[in-house]
């Protein structure tokens, strides 16, 4: 087992089994990645994990500066900045290409939700928020059509930036002997 971080504040939490990884992301003694399936209380499973740790090393000093939201919109968090822009404008996305490119990157620089391989993987998103990182997500609807209910839905919680970098370079260097 590898703790980076320490799970009352923030943490990632990565237990190998085999041919398998289980991770858990903990903000404030919550896995965030928890869900439930047919009565059975489960996390992020998967039989890799360099997607994710790739993801983190591509996208950290995207996340730990001031990447903005590149549209006006209204929301307390980026998970309601997506949410609510996509709404309001899906009729747009799907004819403007260049709006769209500039969405998805932002998304895809924030969110490691593409990166799930087609695993049960919230869409969390990662954003500087004055001096600190900002967790948030909205998984209220995603996978319900498969019985998959996220413990902690919707949320958001800040954590202080160095600890966030500390966390995460943490897991990235340790990559290497996670793999063995």
């Amino acid at each position: 087992m590898y703790l980076f971080g320490t799970k009352e504040v923030f943490a990632i939490e990565i237990i190998r089994e085999k041919e398998l990884y289980e991770m858990s992301l903990y903000v404030e003694d919550k896995n965030i990645l928890e869900f439930s399936y047919k009565n059975m209380q489960c996390t992020y499973r998967w039989y890799m994990i360099s997607n994710i740790v790739d993801w983190f090393d591509k996208n950290l000093l995207y996340i730990i500066n001031n990447d903005e939201f590149p549209f006006e919109t209204v929301g307390n968090s980026a998970a309601e900045f997506c949410k609510n822009y996509f709404e309001e404008n899906i009729d747009e996305l799907a004819y403007d290409i260049d709006k769209f490119e500039m969405f998805q990157n932002w998304t895809f620089r924030h969110s490691w939700f593409s990166e799930r391989a087609g695993a049960y993987l919230p869409e969390i998103y990662f954003r500087k928020q004055n001096n600190d990182i900002e967790v948030s997500w909205d998984n209220s609807k995603i996978f319900k059509d498969e019985d998959i209910e996220f413990k902690y839905e919707y949320g958001h919680y800040y954590i202080e930036r160095k600890l966030f970098i500390e966390v995460i370079e943490g897991l990235i260097e340790c990559y290497d002997e996670l793999k063995l």
